[in-house]
């Protein structure tokens, strides 16, 4: 992801001269981090279920319901889906911020981590 958000970065300003640098790395850390969110919730449901397809769409499914729940405006905005929006935030000027988003999107990172580990721990392999 690194490689490639350089590269567009690059040709970006290769094409036009007056490109925003710091938005476009804000942009990419939220919406790496919202990747790393859904990481760590597939290796949650990995970590409860043998079958790789349950896990897998469980996984899919919590991230389309966070995603739907995110449009709601009064909790949406807590919701790891929200980086997304504020990550295009940065790139077309001032907008808002999302802070407690950020968060609760690394708690649930760290909690998701940390339940895969000990569900695991648990667990004849």
């Amino acid at each position: 992801m690194t490689a490639a958000s350089l590269v567009c970065l690059g040709y970006t300003v290769w094409l036009i001269q007056g490109t925003a640098v710091w938005p476009y790395v804000g942009m990419n850390l939220l919406l790496g981090l919202f990747l790393v969110f859904c990481l760590a919730v597939t290796l949650l449901f990995s970590s409860l279920y043998k079958s790789s397809l349950a896990a897998g769409g469980l996984a899919i499914g919590v991230i389309i319901v966070q995603g739907i729940i995110s449009a709601i405006p009064v909790i949406g905005k807590y919701m790891p889906g929200v980086l997304l929006s504020w990550g295009i935030n940065l790139m077309s000027g001032p907008g808002t911020n999302y802070w407690w988003a950020l968060g609760i999107t690394v708690a649930a990172i760290v909690a998701c981590v940390y339940f895969a580990q000990q569900f695991l721990k648990n667990r004849d392999l």
